[in-house]
């Protein structure tokens, strides 16, 4: 039977992934009992700066009869918002965007460079356009 323990990370290693972050490490429980783990596997939202795991940091996670196990969380549940990933498919209202560069989300959608056939954004605006260095204001809705 497996089981969830606390503990602190002591290596991150493993094959990186397309974002050329660790996909492992190896954790010490907390009480300090026993062998470190395994290579644990790190799952894609703790990998990089978005989970921002380095040597010392508390995690909870899964070991399973086999060895094998996965971080769960951080034990702080810290996040700082960033999401760290080279491209991604986006996708608005039954249209697909590819979206390669920055990507920035808040109130309103700002991005580099978003290819689609149609997309239909009602709060942006264009940044650094051909014949111009002015920001244009919002949409008019074709007025």
């Amino acid at each position: 039977m497996g089981k969830i323990e606390k503990g602190i990370v002591l290596t991150l290693e493993g094959t990186p992934d397309r974002n050329e972050n660790y996909t492992q490490a190896r954790v010490q429980a907390a009480s300090a009992e026993g062998a470190p783990t395994l290579p644990l596997t790190i799952p894609w939202y703790l990998r990089g700066t978005m989970g921002n795991l380095k040597k010392g940091t508390k995690v909870v996670y899964a070991v399973f009869d086999d060895e094998t196990g996965v971080i769960l969380s951080r034990m702080d549940g810290n996040w700082d918002g960033e999401m760290e990933e080279r491209s991604f498919l986006l996708n608005t209202l039954g249209e697909t965007a590819d979206v390669k560069g920055k990507l920035e989300v808040s109130e309103k959608l700002s991005a580099d460079q978003v290819v689609s056939r149609d997309v239909n954004l009602s709060e942006h605006k264009h940044k650094n356009l051909v014949g111009g260095s002015e920001d244009t204001d919002k949409p008019n809705k074709g007025e």
